[in-house]
């Protein structure tokens, strides 16, 4: 049975309140949108959290093996805000931002036919939680369908790019770094033995 689907009618409030709050995680088609949109390439606009400073061991899949270490890619902050908060308090890239940040509030169950089967709201207690706006279940769906997706080819592009890290690092070449896996059209290694054959969005 459907549950918590009045949670719908969410209104945000355009606060911005989840933008200073909130460290969001970037996957590759994430940075992809963004660099399209803005024009910035990778990591202009993009910090890395290692295992000390954020605790991932519920998502192993996320950290990739970078010449730092283990690292997970978030948008960078600017003063404590995301570095795309307007001025005017509104997102400045609001057509082109991650996934996570379109599924945001909502974390939606479905269920086998695809339908929404529970939902529910994720917030802090900054958060007024105003329910008075319009159902829209077929968005907040298409969102979370979106979202799994992306990470699910983010995830493999992570499997494949850790696994082409530690094959250099046994033949005692240089790490690859963050600019080389969010490149769209990764060259191939041929010379090292191995090619990368990552999915590419």
């Amino acid at each position: 049975m459907a549950s918590g689907l009045h949670l719908a009618r969410f209104r945000c409030s355009s606060c911005g309140d989840c933008c200073r709050r909130h460290a969001v995680p970037l996957t590759f088609a994430d940075v992809n949108r963004l660099e399209r949109a803005t024009g910035l390439e990778p990591p202009a606009f993009i910090e890395l959290g290692s295992l000390d400073e954020v605790d991932m061991s519920g998502e192993p899949s996320s950290l990739i093996l970078l010449p730092q270490g283990l690292r997970i890619p978030f948008l960078a902050r600017v003063d404590g805000a995301c570095v795309f908060l307007g001025s005017d308090g509104l997102c400045s890239v609001h057509s082109a931002r991650p996934a996570a940040c379109r599924a945001f509030p909502f974390h939606a169950t479905l269920g086998r036919r695809g339908g929404v089967r529970r939902l529910r709201v994720l917030r802090d207690a900054e958060c007024s939680l105003e329910l008075t706006g319009p159902s829209d279940l077929p968005s907040i769906r298409r969102h979370q369908l979106e979202l799994e997706r992306e990470l699910e080819e983010h995830y493999a592009r992570v499997r494949e790019y850790n696994r082409m890290q530690k094959l250099r690092r046994r033949l005692g070449r240089r790490l690859a770094d963050l600019r080389e896996f969010f490149s769209r059209k990764p060259e191939a290694r041929e010379a090292s033995g191995f090619s990368r054959s990552c999915p590419s969005r």
